[in-house]
Protein backbone atom coordinates (compact mmCIF):
# COMPACT_ATOMS: atom_id res chain seq x y z
CA UNK A 1 0.00 0.00 0.00
CA UNK A 2 2.79 2.43 0.98
CA UNK A 3 4.39 1.61 -2.83
CA UNK A 4 1.32 2.96 -4.12
CA UNK A 5 1.02 6.36 -1.82
CA UNK A 6 4.87 6.85 -3.36
CA UNK A 7 4.04 6.41 -6.39
CA UNK A 8 1.20 8.73 -6.68
CA UNK A 9 2.96 11.16 -4.75
CA UNK A 10 5.78 11.38 -7.14
CA UNK A 11 3.34 11.74 -10.10
CA UNK A 12 1.94 14.95 -8.21
CA UNK A 13 5.54 16.33 -7.55
CA UNK A 14 5.84 16.82 -10.93
CA UNK A 15 2.79 18.85 -11.33
CA UNK A 16 0.62 21.53 -9.42
CA UNK A 17 0.56 19.68 -6.15
CA UNK A 18 2.39 19.65 -3.39
CA UNK A 19 1.67 17.42 -0.46
CA UNK A 20 2.49 16.72 3.85
CA UNK A 21 2.38 13.43 5.80
CA UNK A 22 -0.34 12.31 7.95
CA UNK A 23 1.41 8.94 9.85
CA UNK A 24 2.78 6.79 7.37
CA UNK A 25 0.96 7.87 4.42
CA UNK A 26 1.43 11.11 2.08
CA UNK A 27 -1.66 13.85 2.21
CA UNK A 28 -2.06 15.90 -0.66
CA UNK A 29 -2.49 19.81 -0.52
CA UNK A 30 -3.05 22.18 -3.22
CA UNK A 31 0.42 24.51 -4.23
CA UNK A 32 0.27 28.02 -4.52
CA UNK A 33 1.22 28.15 -7.74
CA UNK A 34 1.28 31.95 -8.33
CA UNK A 35 4.32 32.66 -5.49
CA UNK A 36 6.30 29.96 -6.85
CA UNK A 37 7.85 30.07 -10.21
CA UNK A 38 7.30 27.24 -12.81
CA UNK A 39 9.01 23.79 -14.08
CA UNK A 40 12.45 24.07 -15.27
CA UNK A 41 11.73 20.82 -17.36
CA UNK A 42 15.07 20.11 -17.20
CA UNK A 43 16.29 17.14 -19.68
CA UNK A 44 19.60 16.11 -17.56
CA UNK A 45 20.97 15.92 -14.14
CA UNK A 46 24.57 15.55 -13.15
CA UNK A 47 25.18 14.81 -9.70
CA UNK A 48 28.18 14.59 -7.65
CA UNK A 49 28.29 13.14 -3.87
CA UNK A 50 28.91 9.65 -1.99
CA UNK A 51 26.87 6.78 -0.37
CA UNK A 52 23.70 9.20 -0.02
CA UNK A 53 22.94 9.33 -4.24
CA UNK A 54 25.77 6.68 -5.31
CA UNK A 55 23.56 4.38 -7.29
CA UNK A 56 25.87 2.15 -7.94
CA UNK A 57 29.52 3.92 -8.88
CA UNK A 58 32.05 2.58 -6.05
CA UNK A 59 30.48 -1.19 -6.20
CA UNK A 60 31.15 -0.79 -10.17
CA UNK A 61 34.52 1.10 -9.45
CA UNK A 62 36.04 -1.39 -7.50
CA UNK A 63 34.41 -4.42 -8.75
CA UNK A 64 32.70 -4.91 -5.24
CA UNK A 65 29.48 -7.48 -4.85
CA UNK A 66 26.31 -6.21 -4.08
CA UNK A 67 24.43 -8.80 -2.22
CA UNK A 68 20.63 -8.71 -0.86
CA UNK A 69 18.94 -7.42 1.23
CA UNK A 70 19.81 -4.47 -0.34
CA UNK A 71 17.49 -3.18 -2.96
CA UNK A 72 14.84 -5.77 -1.84
CA UNK A 73 12.31 -3.38 -1.32
CA UNK A 74 12.10 -1.82 -4.78
CA UNK A 75 14.28 -3.06 -7.14
CA UNK A 76 14.04 -6.80 -5.72
CA UNK A 77 17.67 -7.24 -6.53
CA UNK A 78 21.39 -5.60 -5.18
CA UNK A 79 22.05 -2.43 -7.61
CA UNK A 80 25.02 -1.05 -5.24
CA UNK A 81 22.83 1.20 -3.93
CA UNK A 82 23.54 1.26 -0.09
CA UNK A 83 19.57 0.86 0.72
CA UNK A 84 16.49 -1.34 0.52
CA UNK A 85 15.52 0.31 -2.20
CA UNK A 86 15.84 4.14 -3.84
CA UNK A 87 17.60 7.17 -2.79
CA UNK A 88 16.48 10.81 -2.63
CA UNK A 89 18.15 11.05 -5.99
CA UNK A 90 16.19 8.29 -7.64
CA UNK A 91 12.97 9.80 -6.01
CA UNK A 92 14.22 13.89 -7.50
CA UNK A 93 14.50 12.16 -10.64
CA UNK A 94 11.09 10.64 -10.98
CA UNK A 95 9.54 13.46 -9.41
CA UNK A 96 10.91 15.71 -12.53
CA UNK A 97 9.84 12.82 -14.88
CA UNK A 98 13.66 11.19 -15.48
CA UNK A 99 15.19 7.94 -15.60
CA UNK A 100 17.32 7.05 -12.50
CA UNK A 101 20.59 8.13 -12.90
CA UNK A 102 23.42 5.63 -14.45
CA UNK A 103 26.62 5.47 -12.47
CA UNK A 104 29.73 6.80 -14.67
CA UNK A 105 31.53 4.19 -13.46
CA UNK A 106 29.48 1.34 -14.76
CA UNK A 107 30.63 0.26 -17.79
CA UNK A 108 27.28 -1.95 -18.94
CA UNK A 109 24.09 -1.04 -19.70
CA UNK A 110 24.28 2.27 -18.66
CA UNK A 111 22.04 5.05 -20.12
CA UNK A 112 23.34 8.65 -19.86
CA UNK A 113 20.81 10.52 -22.15
CA UNK A 114 19.68 12.32 -18.85
CA UNK A 115 22.52 12.74 -17.29
CA UNK A 116 24.96 10.75 -15.41
CA UNK A 117 25.97 10.18 -11.54
CA UNK A 118 29.29 10.38 -10.41
CA UNK A 119 28.55 10.02 -6.70
CA UNK A 120 30.40 7.39 -4.81
CA UNK A 121 30.23 5.79 -1.48
CA UNK A 122 32.90 7.07 1.05
CA UNK A 123 33.80 9.64 -1.16
CA UNK A 124 35.03 13.13 0.79
CA UNK A 125 35.38 16.77 -0.25
CA UNK A 126 38.89 16.33 0.60
CA UNK A 127 40.82 15.39 -2.41
CA UNK A 128 43.87 13.38 -0.37
CA UNK A 129 41.41 11.02 1.42
CA UNK A 130 39.29 9.16 -0.35
CA UNK A 131 39.75 7.44 -4.02
CA UNK A 132 36.65 9.03 -5.61
CA UNK A 133 36.70 12.48 -4.40
CA UNK A 134 34.37 15.51 -5.33
CA UNK A 135 37.57 17.13 -7.36
CA UNK A 136 37.94 13.55 -8.88
CA UNK A 137 34.30 13.19 -9.60
CA UNK A 138 34.38 16.58 -11.37
CA UNK A 139 37.46 15.53 -13.44
CA UNK A 140 35.34 12.84 -14.88
CA UNK A 141 32.65 14.88 -15.25
CA UNK A 142 34.94 16.94 -17.75
CA UNK A 143 36.10 13.81 -19.42
CA UNK A 144 32.93 12.02 -20.05
CA UNK A 145 31.77 16.19 -21.72
CA UNK A 146 35.03 15.90 -23.62
CA UNK A 147 33.87 12.35 -24.93
CA UNK A 148 30.33 12.98 -25.86
CA UNK A 149 31.25 16.24 -27.31
CA UNK A 150 33.85 14.40 -29.44
CA UNK A 151 31.53 11.43 -30.31
CA UNK A 152 29.01 13.78 -31.42
CA UNK A 153 31.15 15.69 -33.76
CA UNK A 154 32.04 11.94 -35.52
CA UNK A 155 28.44 10.98 -35.70
CA UNK A 156 27.85 7.14 -35.69
CA UNK A 157 25.55 4.87 -33.67
CA UNK A 158 27.94 5.39 -30.19
CA UNK A 159 25.58 8.57 -29.06
CA UNK A 160 23.06 6.69 -29.06
CA UNK A 161 23.38 6.67 -25.03
CA UNK A 162 24.48 10.00 -24.38
CA UNK A 163 22.96 13.09 -23.89
CA UNK A 164 23.04 15.82 -26.49
CA UNK A 165 26.09 18.22 -26.10
CA UNK A 166 23.71 20.92 -26.10
CA UNK A 167 22.49 19.72 -22.82
CA UNK A 168 25.29 20.47 -20.35
CA UNK A 169 24.36 23.88 -20.13
CA UNK A 170 20.80 23.22 -18.91
CA UNK A 171 21.05 20.33 -16.91
CA UNK A 172 20.95 20.60 -13.27
CA UNK A 173 24.05 19.77 -11.01
CA UNK A 174 23.04 18.51 -7.83
CA UNK A 175 26.16 18.09 -4.89
CA UNK A 176 25.12 16.02 -1.60
CA UNK A 177 28.92 15.67 -0.19
CA UNK A 178 31.01 16.55 3.47
CA UNK A 179 29.68 13.94 5.98
CA UNK A 180 32.21 11.33 5.51
CA UNK A 181 35.30 14.61 5.66
CA UNK A 182 33.63 15.35 9.34
CA UNK A 183 33.44 11.71 10.12
CA UNK A 184 37.06 10.80 9.34
CA UNK A 185 37.94 14.07 11.21
CA UNK A 186 35.83 12.87 14.28
CA UNK A 187 37.50 8.74 13.83
CA UNK A 188 41.20 10.54 13.39
CA UNK A 189 40.31 12.06 17.04
CA UNK A 190 40.61 15.30 16.21
CA UNK A 191 39.30 17.11 18.79
CA UNK A 192 35.52 19.55 17.87
CA UNK A 193 38.30 22.43 17.83
CA UNK A 194 40.32 21.71 15.53
CA UNK A 195 37.49 20.12 13.41
CA UNK A 196 35.40 23.49 13.50
CA UNK A 197 38.71 26.01 13.15
CA UNK A 198 40.70 24.05 10.94
CA UNK A 199 39.00 20.73 9.07
CA UNK A 200 35.38 22.42 7.78
CA UNK A 201 37.16 25.75 6.37
CA UNK A 202 39.34 23.01 3.96
CA UNK A 203 36.33 21.30 2.92
CA UNK A 204 34.34 24.46 2.55
CA UNK A 205 37.51 25.66 0.34
CA UNK A 206 37.77 23.04 -2.12
CA UNK A 207 34.12 22.73 -2.30
CA UNK A 208 33.83 26.57 -3.07
CA UNK A 209 36.78 25.80 -6.13
CA UNK A 210 34.73 22.81 -7.56
CA UNK A 211 31.67 24.49 -7.68
CA UNK A 212 33.27 27.95 -9.08
CA UNK A 213 35.34 24.88 -11.56
CA UNK A 214 31.59 23.60 -12.98
CA UNK A 215 30.11 27.31 -13.19
CA UNK A 216 33.39 28.27 -15.39
CA UNK A 217 32.88 24.73 -17.40
CA UNK A 218 29.17 26.12 -18.37
CA UNK A 219 26.95 24.69 -15.50
CA UNK A 220 24.41 27.65 -14.27
CA UNK A 221 21.85 25.50 -12.50
CA UNK A 222 22.60 24.07 -9.24
CA UNK A 223 21.37 22.09 -6.09
CA UNK A 224 23.64 21.80 -3.18
CA UNK A 225 22.14 19.87 -0.20
CA UNK A 226 24.07 20.22 3.24
CA UNK A 227 25.11 17.46 5.36
CA UNK A 228 22.71 15.64 7.59
CA UNK A 229 22.86 15.10 11.51
CA UNK A 230 26.17 12.84 11.47
CA UNK A 231 25.54 12.28 15.40
CA UNK A 232 22.33 10.60 14.83
CA UNK A 233 23.51 7.64 12.48
CA UNK A 234 23.73 4.03 14.56
CA UNK A 235 27.27 4.07 13.61
CA UNK A 236 27.91 7.15 15.32
CA UNK A 237 26.29 5.88 18.56
CA UNK A 238 28.05 2.86 18.58
CA UNK A 239 31.55 4.10 18.26
CA UNK A 240 31.33 7.71 19.49
CA UNK A 241 34.25 8.57 21.64
CA UNK A 242 33.68 8.67 25.59
CA UNK A 243 34.42 12.83 25.61
CA UNK A 244 32.48 12.89 23.33
CA UNK A 245 29.45 11.19 24.33
CA UNK A 246 26.78 13.80 25.41
CA UNK A 247 23.44 13.15 23.72
CA UNK A 248 20.46 15.07 23.06
CA UNK A 249 17.04 14.64 24.09
CA UNK A 250 16.53 12.35 20.93
CA UNK A 251 19.87 10.44 21.16
CA UNK A 252 21.99 12.17 19.09
CA UNK A 253 25.60 13.09 19.94
CA UNK A 254 25.74 16.46 20.40
CA UNK A 255 29.25 17.40 19.57
CA UNK A 256 29.07 15.44 15.69
CA UNK A 257 25.30 17.34 14.78
CA UNK A 258 27.35 20.33 16.27
CA UNK A 259 30.50 20.19 13.81
CA UNK A 260 28.02 19.29 11.14
CA UNK A 261 25.71 22.34 11.46
CA UNK A 262 28.86 24.33 11.21
CA UNK A 263 29.88 22.87 8.01
CA UNK A 264 26.39 23.80 6.83
CA UNK A 265 26.23 27.55 7.99
CA UNK A 266 29.53 27.92 6.16
CA UNK A 267 28.21 25.99 2.60
CA UNK A 268 25.11 27.90 2.85
CA UNK A 269 27.28 31.34 3.59
CA UNK A 270 29.23 30.50 0.32
CA UNK A 271 26.09 29.81 -1.94
CA UNK A 272 24.51 32.89 -0.91
CA UNK A 273 28.07 34.28 -1.77
CA UNK A 274 27.93 32.51 -5.17
CA UNK A 275 24.42 33.88 -5.91
CA UNK A 276 25.55 37.54 -5.27
CA UNK A 277 29.13 36.51 -7.21
CA UNK A 278 27.20 34.72 -10.56
CA UNK A 279 23.73 36.41 -11.03
CA UNK A 280 22.95 34.26 -14.08
CA UNK A 281 23.35 31.07 -12.20
CA UNK A 282 20.79 29.75 -10.19
CA UNK A 283 22.23 28.00 -6.61
CA UNK A 284 19.59 26.13 -4.23
CA UNK A 285 20.74 25.22 -0.86
CA UNK A 286 19.07 22.60 0.82
CA UNK A 287 18.78 22.32 4.34
CA UNK A 288 19.17 18.39 4.80
CA UNK A 289 19.81 18.37 7.96
CA UNK A 290 16.29 20.02 9.27
CA UNK A 291 14.58 17.33 7.53
CA UNK A 292 16.03 14.40 8.64
CA UNK A 293 16.67 15.71 12.02
CA UNK A 294 12.83 15.96 12.26
CA UNK A 295 12.36 12.47 10.66
CA UNK A 296 14.24 11.34 13.75
CA UNK A 297 13.28 13.77 16.30
CA UNK A 298 9.48 12.87 15.15
CA UNK A 299 10.20 8.95 13.78
CA UNK A 300 6.57 8.23 15.23
CA UNK A 301 4.32 10.72 13.98
CA UNK A 302 5.42 9.11 10.09
CA UNK A 303 4.88 5.83 10.95
CA UNK A 304 8.38 5.07 11.96
CA UNK A 305 9.87 2.75 14.91
CA UNK A 306 13.07 2.75 16.60
CA UNK A 307 14.70 5.79 14.47
CA UNK A 308 18.57 5.06 16.00
CA UNK A 309 18.33 1.55 15.46
CA UNK A 310 19.08 -0.01 11.94
CA UNK A 311 17.21 -2.15 10.44
CA UNK A 312 19.92 -4.48 8.53
CA UNK A 313 22.59 -5.13 11.21
CA UNK A 314 23.32 -7.19 14.00
CA UNK A 315 23.65 -6.67 17.98
CA UNK A 316 19.78 -5.70 18.46
CA UNK A 317 18.44 -2.50 20.32
CA UNK A 318 18.95 0.34 21.27
CA UNK A 319 21.43 0.59 17.68
CA UNK A 320 21.12 -2.88 15.82
CA UNK A 321 24.87 -2.13 14.57
CA UNK A 322 28.00 -3.69 14.41
CA UNK A 323 30.75 -2.38 12.87
CA UNK A 324 32.62 -5.92 11.62
CA UNK A 325 29.79 -7.44 10.78
CA UNK A 326 27.62 -4.79 8.42
CA UNK A 327 24.31 -5.03 6.61
CA UNK A 328 24.08 -8.72 4.74
CA UNK A 329 27.76 -9.69 5.75
CA UNK A 330 28.40 -13.05 7.50
CA UNK A 331 31.03 -13.77 9.78
CA UNK A 332 31.74 -14.91 13.23
CA UNK A 333 30.69 -13.67 16.51
CA UNK A 334 31.42 -15.72 19.71
CA UNK A 335 32.15 -18.53 18.14
CA UNK A 336 28.87 -18.50 16.01
CA UNK A 337 28.80 -17.67 12.57
CA UNK A 338 25.89 -14.82 12.02
CA UNK A 339 24.59 -12.77 9.18
CA UNK A 340 23.94 -9.21 9.74
CA UNK A 341 19.72 -9.94 8.31
CA UNK A 342 17.47 -7.33 7.50
CA UNK A 343 14.47 -6.82 9.78
CA UNK A 344 10.75 -7.63 8.91
CA UNK A 345 9.23 -4.53 7.73
CA UNK A 346 11.89 -1.88 6.60
CA UNK A 347 9.18 1.01 6.09
CA UNK A 348 8.67 1.37 9.71
CA UNK A 349 12.77 1.97 9.73
CA UNK A 350 14.67 5.51 9.59
CA UNK A 351 18.29 3.60 8.79
CA UNK A 352 18.39 1.15 6.75
CA UNK A 353 22.27 -0.04 8.00
CA UNK A 354 23.49 2.00 10.26
CA UNK A 355 24.64 4.78 8.02
CA UNK A 356 22.36 4.53 5.48
CA UNK A 357 18.39 5.60 4.81
CA UNK A 358 15.88 3.55 4.33
CA UNK A 359 13.62 3.76 0.98
CA UNK A 360 10.74 4.81 2.96
CA UNK A 361 12.39 7.53 4.96
CA UNK A 362 14.09 8.66 1.48
CA UNK A 363 10.60 9.16 0.24
CA UNK A 364 10.05 11.59 2.55
CA UNK A 365 13.30 13.37 2.50
CA UNK A 366 12.54 13.67 -1.03
CA UNK A 367 9.10 14.81 -0.70
CA UNK A 368 10.43 17.64 1.69
CA UNK A 369 13.35 18.52 -0.40
CA UNK A 370 10.26 18.92 -3.34
CA UNK A 371 8.13 21.27 -1.35
CA UNK A 372 11.06 24.06 -1.43
CA UNK A 373 9.94 24.33 2.49
CA UNK A 374 13.89 23.53 3.35
CA UNK A 375 15.47 25.49 0.45
CA UNK A 376 16.77 28.90 -0.48
CA UNK A 377 15.49 30.64 -2.69
CA UNK A 378 12.59 28.96 -1.78
CA UNK A 379 12.90 26.53 -4.97
CA UNK A 380 12.01 22.89 -5.78
CA UNK A 381 15.19 21.04 -7.93
CA UNK A 382 12.27 21.02 -10.66
CA UNK A 383 12.13 24.83 -10.53
CA UNK A 384 16.06 25.40 -9.79
CA UNK A 385 17.08 27.67 -13.35
CA UNK A 386 15.34 30.46 -12.33
CA UNK A 387 18.18 32.69 -10.99
CA UNK A 388 16.86 35.74 -9.24
CA UNK A 389 13.36 34.63 -7.56
CA UNK A 390 12.73 36.50 -4.26
CA UNK A 391 14.51 34.71 -1.80
CA UNK A 392 12.91 33.40 1.67
CA UNK A 393 15.13 33.02 4.80
CA UNK A 394 14.79 30.07 7.24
Amino acid sequence: MRTFFMAVALILLAGSLDFKFEGASPIFIAADSSSKPGACNFTAIFNFGDSNSDTGGLVAGLGLRSLLPNGESFFQKPTGRYCDGRLVIDFLCEAMNLTSLSPYLESVGSDFRHGSNFACAGSTVNQSATTFSLPVQVNQFNRFRARVMDIFSQGGPASVNLPQPDIFDKALYTLDIGQNDISHAFSSNLTEIQINNVVIPQIIKELTSQLKYLYQQGARNFVVHNTGPLGCLPRTLVDIRSELSELDEHGCAVAYNRACQTFNLKLKNVCQQLRAQFSDAAIVYVDIYSIKYALIANASQYGFEHPLAACCGYGGLPYNYYDKLRCAETGAVNGSTVTAGACKDPTKSVSWDGIHYSETANFHIASQVMSADFSEPALSPGQACHSNPEIKQH
